[in-house]
């Protein structure tokens, strides 16, 4: 008997923490959302009104990505192939073996 209350109070104690993190993080996160960068004012939409994104400002960043893409999509294809054939290879061999 003793034994069980044990184990579900070590079961218990993971759920506890998992909770407690899994709480803490998206108040940690949304911490930086009330920051202000006129202090006292509270307002966060201060100085927003002026921010206007063009297509040019985003220009680079498409780009950075295309290319980006370029070089990943084949090295991921060739790594996945790898991992495919790894994993089917020993597979096949041991079907026709037996």
């Amino acid at each position: 008997m003793v034994d069980r209350i044990k184990k579900f109070c070590v079961g218990c104690k993971r759920q506890i923490v998992v909770s407690a993190g899994a709480a803490v993080v998206p108040v940690a996160l949304s911490v930086p959302a009330f920051a202000s960068s006129t202090p006292g004012t509270g307002d966060i939409t201060t100085g927003l009104e002026s921010v206007a994104i063009t297509t040019d400002m985003l220009k680079p960043v498409v780009e950075g990505v295309a290319s980006n893409l370029a070089v990943i999509i084949p090295i991921g294809i060739a790594i996945f192939a790898i991992l495919l054939g790894v994993t089917l290879i020993p597979k096949v061999i041991k079907k026709f073996l037996s």
